[in-house]
Parts: structure tokens; C-alpha cells; sequence
């Protein structure tokens, strides 16, 4: 069986860096995905333009958590020197 590609967007990726534990310490919605894609579950398939919005968005309004996103992101990134076209995407097994 294939195994699904999940495309999220913007505030998925938003939440599952930032909210991934709701204020009683259990998982919220977002944290349960990213749950999944830790066990492997499905691929996530990032956009450059999904990060080049989610940093905008995070420097805008949660700028205290920028440093947080971007090591959200680290494992996501293309090699070193590689940039994604604005419609080529980022797939990644959990």
C-alpha cells in the first residue's frame, strides 16, 4: 500500500511547531499529527513558498518563537546551496 503524502499548510505547520501541547500537557490536534509523521505514518510534502510563509508569519506574530519554527524546520531544508522552486515541493518520511 502507498503511503500518504500529507500537504499541510501554513497554520498546520504553524501549530504543529508551536502548539504541539494544549495548556492541560496533553496533544493537541496538531501535536497528534505530528505524532503520526514521528511514527512514521505518512510523508510530509512542504512547499517553499508554505516555509517562506510560515517564517513570515512567525517573525510577524510570534516572533518569540522564531528560533523554536526554524528548528522545526532544520530537518526539512534542502542540502546546503539547494533552493526549491516555488512549485517544486520537500517530501520527507517520518
Amino acid at each position: 500500500m502507498t503511503k500518504l503524502r500529507v500537504f499541510p499548510d501554513t497554520g498546520v505547520l504553524l501549530s504543529m511547531a508551536i502548539f504541539p501541547v494544549g495548556q492541560r500537557g496533553k496533544p493537541t490536534l496538531a501535536g497528534e499529527v505530528l505524532g503520526l509523521y514521528y511514527e512514521n505514518s505518512f510523508d510530509l510534502a512542504i512547499s517553499q513558498a508554505v516555509v517562506e510563509e510560515l517564517l513570515a508569519v512567525t517573525q510577524e506574530e510570534f516572533s518569540d518563537s522564531y528560533n523554536r519554527v526554524l528548528a522545526f524546520l532544520a530537518p526539512f531544508t534542502p542540502q546546503r546551496g539547494q533552493r526549491l522552486s516555488l512549485f517544486s515541493f520537500m517530501t520527507f518520511s517520518g
